[in-house]
């Protein structure tokens, strides 16, 4: 039973969090949230690498006068406030370029609900017969360790370091790259395999050339060459 209150504070705790941020106007960037019935909508839309549970899950968003009215000072009802799930929305976009995709993806190293297939919101950073998607860090209400004497644009960098690589071909559910052979993905283009063994990726092979069953990997380090290899392919 103490547990149970635990687990309740918490989530209460973590949904509050989120609220108080959605009520922050610069959290919100233009965009277009491109819906599975074909329609599209301009609006402002919900981004903030310190709540990325709330950008993956499901899409919030305000419209102009909404905004204006946020950016003024000026209150906005959460209920008047748009989300909409995933089941709605094939991906959207915004103005700076980032696309935020739809994919099917499932956390093995997560317990119970979460390491069942289910869908997300992440962000494409290679696109074609191979699709490379970036998952973002989410963060708890609780932070500890390094997380907790950080703040400001240092906080926000540290986030930025913490994603995980996500690898999908054709309509198969993505995957972390350390749960799968790169080769097997890339294996069918002889020349771009010869030039991953050989190394033109950089440490590419070493790193994801096995099934490592490990997330500490610093995919900062591999993101260009990682992105370079797949465009080659889907090229």
């Amino acid at each position: 039973m103490k547990r149970l209150s635990v687990l309740v504070i918490f989530l209460v705790a973590l949904s509050l969090s989120g609220l108080a941020q959605k009520k922050v106007f610069e959290n919100y960037l233009k965009g277009e949230i491109f819906l599975e019935n074909g329609e599209t909508i301009t609006a402002y839309i919900y981004f903030t690498k310190k709540h990325a549970a709330d950008f993956q899950n499901s899409v919030t968003y305000l419209t102009d006068s909404q905004y204006e009215l946020l950016k003024a000072g000026e209150k906005v009802k959460m209920k008047e406030i748009v989300e909409l799930k995933t089941k709605a929305v094939k991906y959207y976009k915004l103005e700076d370029g980032t696309k935020m995709k739809k994919v099917k993806y499932a956390d093995l190293t997560a317990a119970s609900a979460a390491s069942f297939p289910r869908f997300y919101f992440f962000e494409q950073i290679s696109e074609g017969e191979i699709n490379l998607y970036k998952k973002h860090y989410v963060m708890g209400p609780v932070v500890s360790g390094e997380e907790a004497t950080l703040e400001g644009q240092e906080l926000i960098d540290f986030i930025n370091k913490k994603f995980v690589c996500l690898i999908q071909k054709g309509d198969e559910n993505s995957k972390d790259l350390v749960n799968v052979k790169i080769q097997d993905y890339v294996g069918d283009k002889t020349e771009v395999l010869k030039k991953l063994e050989a190394g033109e990726y950089g440490d590419i092979n070493s790193v994801f050339g096995s099934k490592m069953s490990s997330s500490n990997v610093d995919y900062t380090k591999y993101e260009e060459n990682l992105v370079s290899l797949i465009n080659e392919y889907n090229n």
